[in-house]
């Protein structure tokens, strides 16, 4: 059975609503919030909603596949994602670019500068 269709699908599917859920959650929450979501949740139709709604700045934090491939490899947090992982993260950064593209006030490419930079142009960008 090819694991699009076994346990791990099934897993993946959870884990997927789960993230969609919390993030949801964050956002019905009292303002101002600053939160980081798990990438799936762009794909949960509830999520692309409530991410353009108009008080909600969303920052799409954009990297290549191959940039985002070397970092995952960087570590064992996540082994499962070892099989093809070139494939499946492009294949995921076509599927959910557009999403992103969508929903984000501001795209940044993370490869740009180094993280403090980043952080200072995001915060300089925020609505007052």
């Amino acid at each position: 059975m090819p694991d699009s269709e076994g346990p791990r699908a099934i897993r993946h599917d959870a884990l997927h609503r789960f993230e969609a859920d919390g993030l949801l959650g964050a956002l019905a929450g009292p303002a101002p919030r600053v939160l980081a979501a798990a990438a799936s949740s762009i794909e949960d139709n509830r999520c692309v909603a409530a991410l353009s709604e108009p008080d909600v700045f969303a920052v799409w934090l954009r990297t290549d596949p191959a940039h985002l491939a070397a970092r995952v490899r960087s570590g064992p947090h996540r082994p499962e994602l070892a099989l093809d992982l070139d494939a499946l993260l492009a294949e995921q950064s076509a599927r959910r670019g557009p999403l992103f593209a969508s929903v984000a006030d501001l795209v940044v490419d993370v490869e740009s500068a180094p993280p403090a930079e980043i952080a200072a142009g995001i915060e300089a960008a925020l609505p007052r």
